[in-house]
């Protein structure tokens, strides 16, 4: 039940969840044939729903930002003023270190 307007847990990850586009990474899962081991081939759009969920609540319960690489999800839970649950899926991504010579 939302709280003074607020949305609490429960409420944020199933409207993130609904919100969320899960037939358009499935359809990528089977475009570049990702199998997960877990699911014995590309998981269904209810399969990633659930492992989202997961990570969603792992995130929030353990108050860090919670990256499976093997499945390409990115779940993050921020505490503040208002607190913020934040689900991305990453097919590819990119960093470099570099020496800052301006310090």
């Amino acid at each position: 039940m939302s709280i003074n307007g607020q949305l609490t847990k429960e409420e944020a990850i199933e409207k993130l969840l609904n919100e969320f586009d899960f037939k358009s990474v499935h359809i990528a899962l089977k475009a570049l044939n990702w199998e997960w081991y877990e699911y014995q081939g590309v998981p269904s759009e209810n399969q990633l729903k659930d492992y989202a969920k997961k990570l969603l609540n792992d995130c929030y319960e353990n108050n860090v930002i919670k990256i499976s690489s093997t499945s390409g999800f990115k779940a993050q839970y921020k505490k503040g003023r208002e607190d913020m649950l934040f689900l991305e899926f990453n097919i590819t991504s990119k960093s470099v270190f570099y020496i800052n010579q301006n310090k």
